[in-house]
């Protein structure tokens, strides 16, 4: 299963009267595989990304252009064995990345 979206905001930039809004989006997804009759692997993933710049008036000097720019991932995995009917084993390793 994946889900993706994205902000509209720079599309309507003009009608609202300002020169700089934040654009971001962000995608997740995520995996499900049973790999026999006992066990069962899922992956999961979330990513963002964040930018917005602004421009500093063109007539003032002690002014600097902003520009930031802030992406951000994480990556899950779980491994669930089952040992019997009645009890699941999870075991439960993760990676997280900035």
């Amino acid at each position: 299963m994946i889900s993706a979206r994205r902000s509209y905001l720079d599309l309507i930039v003009d009608a609202i009267g300002t020169g700089a809004v934040p654009m971001y989006s962000d995608i997740q997804g995520k995996l499900n595989y049973e790999l026999g009759q006992s066990h069962r692997f899922s992956l999961l993933s979330i990513s963002s990304f964040d930018h917005i710049d602004i421009a500093a008036d063109a007539q003032a000097q002690d002014e600097d252009d902003v520009v930031w720019n802030a992406d951000q991932h994480v990556l899950g995995a779980s491994w669930k064995w089952l040992l019997e009917p009645r009890g699941i084993r999870p075991h439960i390793p993760g990676l997280q990345l900035y």
